[in-house]
């Protein structure tokens, strides 16, 4: 009968911990990869170990990575506080302490994976050579202390870094780098914002001539520039793309006249990294 019962026991505790084991798998996701909505305006994107909805611009989700259809899909997202990188690693349970077991008590069906890291599809990821060139919707320089710009997709439901500012009508706003602040990360506090928060700068594309005006509000993470070393355990050297700044969707959209995810040189008044002091 004692056996019987413990037999019952060890039971139930199998099937709570295959069931914790399935609701972990369900809700972590990994940080900055995308997949299909239920429609066609829109795409989840994982941000915060969150999904959350995003417009979609023109653009569909293919194996975790945004693509504009029809165009191939260029690596050169900036990584910024509302897509911030991370490796999400999973634990397996183990046996109580001083508990050594020959045989596992249950196997649930699915076995344990390996530590997950951030795909090596997503958007971020550098091209293998940064060598100069030009197409119709700008000039790609990569020169050391340069002035470019990359893109990235948000809205106005996104959390910014810049506090208290009014998300801009036109959907023209930008994201500036700032240095990873250990001290701030041991507090459990948000990264350095960038100093210019709520400055309005002009933007321009040096090949068309087209500019525009956008609202400093958010920091990118990885918006070092050409040969920028980053000190943030966080984000990989591999997201610098080589832009100093980050684009919203629509300033994109109207510098570069609707172009595929890229790195363009751009011009814009003062130092190169404004977000810094």
């Amino acid at each position: 009968m004692m056996r019987t019962s413990q037999t019952r026991r060890l039971g139930l505790v199998c099937v709570l911990l295959i069931h914790a084991t399935g609701l972990v798998a369900q809700d972590l996701c990994t940080e900055g990869i995308c997949k299909r909505a239920e429609n066609n305006d829109t795409y989840l994107l994982c941000a915060s170990q969150i999904w959350q909805t995003m417009s979609s611009n023109g653009y569909i989700c293919v194996s975790g990575v945004l693509v504009f259809p029809g165009a191939e899909q260029t690596s050169t997202l900036g990584l910024n506080s509302t897509q911030s990188y991370k490796q999400i690693v999973q634990t397996q349970a183990t046996p109580f302490a001083g508990e050594q077991l020959d045989s596992p008590l249950c196997t649930p069906s699915v076995q344990p994976t390996s530590p997950i890291t951030s795909p090596q599809s997503a958007p971020t990821l550098v091209p293998q050579a940064w060598q100069p060139s030009q197409d119709s919707y700008g000039i790609r320089s990569y020169t050391s202390e340069g002035k470019t710009a990359s893109v990235y997709d948000a809205d106005s439901n996104s959390v910014f870094r810049c506090d208290d500012l009014t998300y801009p009508s036109d959907g023209y706003y930008v994201a500036f780098y700032t240095p990873y602040n250990s001290t701030l990360a041991i507090e459990g506090k948000s990264q350095p914002a960038p100093a210019n928060c709520g400055h309005h700068v002009d933007f321009k594309n040096p090949l068309t001539g087209v500019s525009a005006t956008a609202l400093v509000l958010d920091r990118c993470a990885s918006c070092i520039g050409v040969g920028g070393q980053l000190n943030d355990p966080n984000t990989d050297q591999s997201l610098v793309n080589g832009a100093t700044v980050d684009f919203s969707r629509a300033l994109w959209d109207k510098i570069y006249n609707h172009a595929p995810n890229n790195v363009y040189d751009v011009q814009y008044a003062g130092k190169v990294l404004q977000g810094i002091l």
